[in-house]
């Protein structure tokens, strides 16, 4: 079971767990996923335990009767969207210092227009109900009355794409379901960091550039100075965060396009020159090894070229 439960299951797994072990008979029968080596597994780009081969029938049901109600086609193909923002976050807590997790969602604009422009439906997913998607176009499924807290991950059993942020918990349904994700703005701070994202290996990967009151930083210094995650504390040595822009979004998508539609070749991608040194940085720095070596994450070409600064 622990190799099959990506990161929206393991908060609640980690709910049970501490009922379960407050009795010491269940000590040995629980599984933990408290450790950072503990959340990323060699089987997770496996076909097999694709969470699709374990939803029931209702749960298909219950899938297909929201997307109707939501007025989706049935012959649209569906994307899923989550630009993470902190509403919730800061509704729930006064001293929240999260938000350089966060993405603009006008960045995604292009991305979304290019998909409707195919005949996708995009279905916005993950965020607080009561905050705007800030995208034209989109099915606000996060914001509707048949949202619930299963639906918020089956609905991966009918996408064909994810795209967002990689920070948060509805990244995890396309690791779960293996679908295709562009992940964006995706923190590489320290090199203590669960390497989950980069080990999934149908996904085109855009980090987010981290700046100090110089110079942008380098792969190996973000890695190397162990950079807090907390906006308090990154303003207090003078670093900063930079969305990805818009057009990096786009030209990334159309890089997992052509690489699902085979005008790529994602063994070929992954051997190119700018990929190896890319991880060969990430190996050399971070504590915490990567599973899946030979099937990783794409790093978006295009961007690192852009910012050869994440190959030193």
């Amino acid at each position: 079971m622990g190799r099959r439960i990506g990161t929206a299951g393991r908060s609640f797994l980690n709910v049970i767990s501490w009922y379960w072990k407050r009795d010491p008979r269940m000590e040995s029968h629980v599984l933990e996923f408290v450790l950072p080596q503990q959340m990323c597994s060699e089987n997770m780009n496996t076909p097999t335990y694709s969470a699709r081969k374990f939803l029931r029938k209702a749960e298909f049901e219950e899938v297909r009767e929201c997307l109707l109600s939501l007025g989706v086609r049935q012959e649209s193909p569906i994307a899923l969207i989550h630009v993470r923002n902190s509403h919730h976050d800061l509704a729930t807590s006064e001293s929240y210092n999260g938000r350089c997790h966060d993405a603009d969602p006008p960045k995604f604009q292009k991305a979304v227009d290019f998909l409707l422009d195919l005949g996708y439906s995009v279905l916005t997913f993950g965020n607080s109900p009561e905050s705007p998607s800030g995208l034209h176009g989109v099915v606000n499924y996060h914001s509707s009355r048949f949202r619930s807290p299963r639906l918020d991950f089956t609905l991966g059993s009918v996408a064909s794409f994810y795209i967002g942020t990689t920070a948060g918990a509805p990244s995890s349904v396309a690791f779960n379901f293996r679908i295709p994700a562009l992940l964006t703005n995706h923190p590489i701070w320290n090199s203590n960091v669960a390497a989950e994202p980069l080990s999934y290996g149908r996904a085109v990967l855009l980090p987010k550039n981290t700046r100090d009151m110089t110079s942008m930083l380098t792969h190996s210094e973000c890695l190397s100075r162990n950079l807090p995650f907390g906006d308090r504390e990154l303003s207090r040595i003078g670093v900063t965060l930079e969305d990805n822009d818009a057009d990096d979004i786009l030209i990334g998508l159309h890089e997992l396009f052509d690489l699902e539609q085979g005008k790529s070749s994602w063994d070929d991608v992954r051997l190119s020159p700018d990929q190896k040194s890319f991880y060969s940085v990430f190996d050399s720095h971070a504590k915490l090894s990567r599973v899946c070596k030979s099937t990783s994450a794409v790093i978006s070409p295009n961007f690192l070229q852009k910012f050869p600064h994440w190959l030193q």
